[in-house]
């Protein structure tokens, strides 16, 4: 079952799904609601063939009273009256009629034994104790109520034949007769009312009884659908759920490293494709890993050789070449190649210079060595030159010393003049006061 579902897609199989979720209760809701109606229909056919049954044994019940009370009204009747006793007769006549047929129809159609109409509520009876004893009462009871009421007729009509004869005295013992023939039909007619009655409310409760099957059937309907329900879509999550789970624990497995994992999913779905899709994936991912690494160790090699070619750079050999090739490291060693050219061709050019600087070198030695011989002879002389300034500096030092000797004579000099001027000075504004005060 799980792997017819499987080849179906996902879709369909919801669908399927919401089908089946939707038609197997549809199913169960129609079998028991046609039970359900059918069994109203049962109820209501036997509790309106029960009631008619009351019904009619009422009837016949109120004609046989009104029989009885029409013919015991004769007593009072003045039999020279004869419109009013043709009357009574007429109504009297009409009243039998009309109980000989309700008495035949119900005979014919309300006994539970023999009549067709009474099926329904003869198997209602069938599961009742009580039921079944009131088909053998009833059918004995209609017996004696036929029987009796032959038996009262003859007599009703011999006590109209003696109305019409006017024999007052026989027709007085002739109703009598009827009288005491009516009290046992009535009794057994009412015993038939009665037990029609009875077979009514048994029915009733029987028609009653048959509701709780019908409810614990529709708990039981809600069980098997709520099952039902709950069984489909388990069955269904578990056609899709598992699948995935399978895919995350690929996914899971393949985040450990674990490169060979595959999805093994034997459905025919959309997840099938996913699968698929993704086992193709993993199959690529592995190929370009293991191309990746096939250059990358190519590669490797390449990089060891090239470094192996320029490692004599680094000890002055320019002469080495890369080996140049159609890769991506071609151009690292073009390039390589065309530095050691280049740095060959400055090394070239850097050793002229220095030659150049050599020679340049040398002729300044040269001119600086007879400079220096020129520098030799001028500081001779500057020598010299410097003896002779030292000594006139010592000449000038003395002469200096001896104007420092003058300087000082000259201010002891104006110092003691000023000191007499001061003297002068206080002699004068002596004289002065003297003179103020001659």
């Amino acid at each position: 079952m799980l792997r017819f579902l499987t080849t179906m897609p996902i879709s369909r199989r919801l669908l399927v799904a919401a089908a089946l979720i939707a038609i197997i209760p549809g199913i169960v809701i129609a079998i028991l609601g046609g039970s359900y109606i059918g069994t109203l229909v049962t109820i209501n056919q036997t509790v309106k063939t029960s009631n008619d049954a009351v019904k009619l044994a009422t009837d016949m019940q109120a004609d046989l009273l009104r029989m009885n009370a029409l013919l015991a009204g004769l007593n009072t009747t003045d039999l020279n009256a004869p419109s009013q006793t043709v009357q009574i007769q007429h109504e009297i006549a009409d009243l039998t009629n009309d109980f000989e047929q309700k008495l035949s129809t119900y005979q014919q159609n309300y006994q539970i034994n023999t009549s067709n109409a009474m099926k329904s509520v003869h198997d209602v009876l069938q599961n009742n104790a009580q039921g079944n004893q009131s088909s053998v009462s009833q059918h004995t009871t209609l017996f004696i109520v036929n029987l009796q009421w032959h038996n009262y007729i003859q007599s009703q009509n011999t006590t109209l034949q003696d109305l019409q004869r006017i024999d007052a005295t026989k027709f007085t013992v002739d109703q009598a007769q009827a009288n005491l023939l009516y009290l046992p039909l009535k009794g057994n007619l009412d015993n038939l009312v009665a037990l029609t009655e009875s077979i009514s409310q048994v029915v009733a409760q029987v028609n009653t009884g048959q509701i709780n099957p019908i409810l614990f059937g529709t708990i039981l309907a809600f069980l098997f659908s709520t099952l039902v329900v709950f069984v489909i879509s388990y069955v269904i999550n578990l056609t899709i759920t598992q699948p995935l789970r399978q895919l995350v624990a690929l996914t899971q497995r393949i985040a450990r490293g674990e490169t060979n994992a595959r999805a093994t999913i034997t459905s025919r779905d959309e997840i099938y494709t996913v699968a698929t899709s993704m086992n193709t994936m993993l199959d690529s991912i592995v190929q370009l890993m293991q191309d990746v690494e096939g250059q990358r160790d190519f590669l490797q090699a390449r990089v060891d050789k090239l470094i192996t070619e320029v490692s004599s750079i680094g000890e002055g050999d320019l002469r080495r070449q890369a080996e140049v090739t159609n890769d991506a490291l071609g151009f690292l060693a073009s390039s390589f190649n065309f530095m050691i050219r280049e740095l060959s061709n400055l090394v070239i050019r850097v050793k002229l210079v220095t030659r150049q600087v050599e020679a340049l070198t040398s002729t300044t030695q040269y001119r600086m060595s007879e400079l220096v011989k020129i520098n030799d002879h001028q500081l001779h002389e500057m020598m010299n030159a410097v003896t002779a300034t030292q000594q006139m500096a010592d000449s000038t030092r003395k002469v200096t010393e001896r104007t420092q000797t003058l300087y000082h004579f000259a201010l002891e000099t104006r110092q003691t003049a000023h000191s007499g001027r001061g003297a002068v000075q206080q002699a004068a504004t002596g004289m002065k006061h003297i003179y103020d005060n001659v």
